[in-house]
């Protein structure tokens, strides 16, 4: 098909949107260079055009910002992917394989949208699961040499199969209340969970399970055991999509990223931090401290710093926020990271938004921050890049995923049954380790559903035709789960997850390209006088045995400014009084760091409280046990309706502003 400007104009015409005409000029060009993906390019540009301008207007600036974005914003070995701009790979049961659909997606699609995001859910998994070893089907009506396997019964297929031991795999549904279910593509039927026994995991409504038990007389299936489908491995993945990259980038990518050995490390690193409060003195005084221990002389410059949110620790949606104080906080911003000229000049500075960030409704994927809104720091930082959330990002033979989401609170509080669960302390002194094996179940749980954010829709909605941008498949080499937890790390087969934590307490994570790994760092406090650290050196001879002993890692490049841990537990502070984790007066703050409006309101907090450390009443914080509080509450209920704000009593002031502005 020949492409002109006459008959792009027409496309634009008959949906109303007005044209200039340099800009349908470079579309023009931009089009018979890639005449394959020509169709899918003027429908993900059309539907831009009606989301993000007010004027349904074509403009150069925009076109060129949309096709720096549709394929994939790259600086130097760095490639990013926007969440809307990755293809929809699908897969067909019929002719078992995967194939790319190139039909134009809108943001609030039909109804029928919503039924094909969860057939498609299925099949990814159950696709995955046949050219499993554990579920294949035995041949000639014989057990294997291994002994009995778990083959897969579709549930149309237990009629007539009552007491008989079969495995299946389905969703989990409630569509009664207090009575679950177990559905496929072909049935449903009542599932009995009272004496099943449970594998590692999150179990939470409209996740995909694998149940083994048996059909009862009644016609409910009683399960004895209930696990998440298993992974499969990055490579057996990458064979079976033949040749598709559902990743969304344009440089190819491998198998395994490009290591060195720990002589041949380079230093580079890609680092990113969560919840950067701009608002908060003590964030902005952490996150300078970084860019300082970076600018050293003796340091290596990382090639990228990832800053996620939230960017402000009020909601940048609700009534006590306005647009103007947005814009002033990104204005700080930038001018911190003019203070660091190597900074500016050597590293890409790139934004993901948080849940609480400025924009319309609380829907999955979230659009980068509009551009209006970040003009201060683009002003001060020119190649500063906003990212959508999720954000992909492939380097040097690497594949990352970025998602900022409160996930555990979400998969804690919707969870159906509790996971086997180690024993704690109730007195605070396993909060790490407790906050640690919760983030290995969460890790477990968004791999094996091959999901981000596998929850009903009524808890978090997601736009129905782009739910595909959230998938985990085939396995990331690196996958960042910031949350507002305290910060952990895990590997779940060869994926390296971590939380690097809030900012405000000092840890960060960094991905070294050269090991393939992931590290967890943390801000140094600096040492005042000499006095406080002989304080110090005899507060670490009082510390009682301590329970993992693996070695510290440290940059030897900006040694007494990060510390890199090599296990998933945070370093404790030790209490000057008592020797033991210093959990109260982090409550205490971090309960009172919500009722500050501004910066020197905060700063002044902050001092009362270091004054009034000593008289804190510590007697809740010890008798509160941290696990029946995580799995008590659930999440308040959100919206399902897509491109419906989910509120209309205007507490949507600053999102409105925006898009006045816009």
């Amino acid at each position: 098909m020949s492409i002109s400007k006459v008959w792009l104009q027409k496309q634009f015409q008959s949906s109303g949107i007005q044209t200039e005409s340099a800009a349908l000029k470079l579309l023009a060009e931009r089009m018979q260079e890639m005449p394959n993906e020509s169709e899918d390019l003027l429908g993900s540009l059309l539907d831009d055009i009606e989301t993000q301008t007010d004027d349904r207007k074509l403009t150069l600036s925009f076109l060129k910002e949309f096709l720096d974005k549709s394929r994939g914003t790259s600086s130097g070995s760095v490639e990013l992917i926007d969440a809307f701009h990755i293809p929809l790979v699908q897969y067909d049961p019929i002719r078992h394989m995967f194939h790319l659909n190139t039909k134009g997606r809108r943001i609030v699609g039909d109804i029928k949208n919503k039924f094909q995001l969860y057939e498609d859910r299925f099949l990814m998994i159950q696709q995955r699961l046949k050219r499993n070893a554990m579920f294949r089907p035995t041949k000639w009506g014989r057990l294997s040499k291994q002994g009995d396997v778990a083959e897969l019964t579709e549930l149309k297929s237990l009629l007539g199969h009552e007491r008989e031991r079969k495995f299946v795999v389905g969703f989990l549904t409630k569509h009664d209340e207090g009575q679950y279910y177990i559905e496929d593509l072909s049935a449903r039927l009542p599932i009995d969970l009272t004496v099943c026994d449970t594998a590692d995991g999150l179990f939470t409504e409209n996740c995909v399970v694998v149940a083994e038990g048996e059909l009862m007389p009644g016609g409910d299936f009683r399960a004895i055991a209930l696990g998440l489908p298993p992974a499969e491995s990055r490579e057996e993945s990458i064979e079976a999509l033949q040749g598709h990259d559902l990743f969304g980038a344009t440089r190819p990518g491998s198998q395994e990223p490009e290591k060195k050995s720990e002589e041949e490390d380079d230093g580079d690193r890609i680092v990113f931090l969560s919840d950067v409060h701009l608002d908060d003195p003590k964030v902005l005084e952490n996150l300078d401290t970084i860019f300082e221990g970076y600018s050293l002389p003796e340091a290596t410059m990382p090639t990228a710093f990832v800053l996620m949110g939230n960017f402000q620790k009020t909601n940048a949606n609700g009534p006590r926020s306005t647009l103007s104080k947005i814009k002033d906080n990104f204005t700080i911003l930038g001018r911190l990271i003019a203070k660091h000229p190597a900074i500016l000049s050597n590293s890409d500075i790139i934004l993901v938004p948080g849940p609480q960030d400025i924009g319309i409704g609380n829907m999955l994927p979230q659009r980068s921050i509009p551009t209006s809104v970040a003009q201060g720091l683009l002003q001060h930082v020119p190649k500063a890049k906003l990212a959508s959330n999720p954000l992909r990002m492939r380097y040097r033979g690497s594949d990352l995923i970025f998602f900022r989401s409160n996930l555990q609170q979400l998969l804690r509080g919707l969870s159906i049954l509790p996971p086997p669960m180690p024993s704690f302390s109730e007195d605070g002194e396993d909060y790490m380790r407790h906050a640690a094996f919760f983030f290995d179940q969460t890790c477990s749980t968004v791999i094996q559903e091959s999901h981000l954010c596998p929850v009903p829709l009524d808890y978090q909605p997601i736009i129905w035709e782009w739910d595909h941008s959230l998938y985990i498949y085939p396995n990331p080499h690196g996958l960042i789960l910031a949350d507002s937890e305290p910060a952990a790390e895990c590997v779940f087969d060869t994926c390296h997850c971590l939380n690097p934590g809030p900012l405000a307490s000092g840890s960060f994570g960094a991905w070294n390209p050269s090991e393939g790994v992931m590290e967890l760092c943390h801000v140094n406090e600096p040492e005042e006088d000499d006095e406080e650290e002989d304080e110090e050196v005899v507060l670490e001879d009082t510390i009682p045995e301590a329970k993992d002993t693996r070695p510290v890692k440290k940059h030897a490049h900006i040694d007494g400014y990060f510390k890199a841990q090599e296990n998933s537990d945070v370093n404790e502070h030790v209490n000057e009084s008592q020797g033991t984790p210093d959990m109260e007066e982090d409550f205490v703050v971090r309960e009172d760091s919500h009722h500050k409006d501004d910066m020197m309101a905060a700063k002044e907090n902050t001092a009362s409280h270091q004054t009034d450390d000593n008289d804190v009443d510590t007697s809740q914080v010890e008798n509160d046990n941290p696990i029946l509080h995580d799995m008590g509450e659930r999440p308040p209920v959100k919206t399902n309706e897509p491109g419906v704000p989910p509120d209309s009593d205007g507490t949507h002031q600053a999102a409105d502003d925006v898009m006045d502005e816009m």
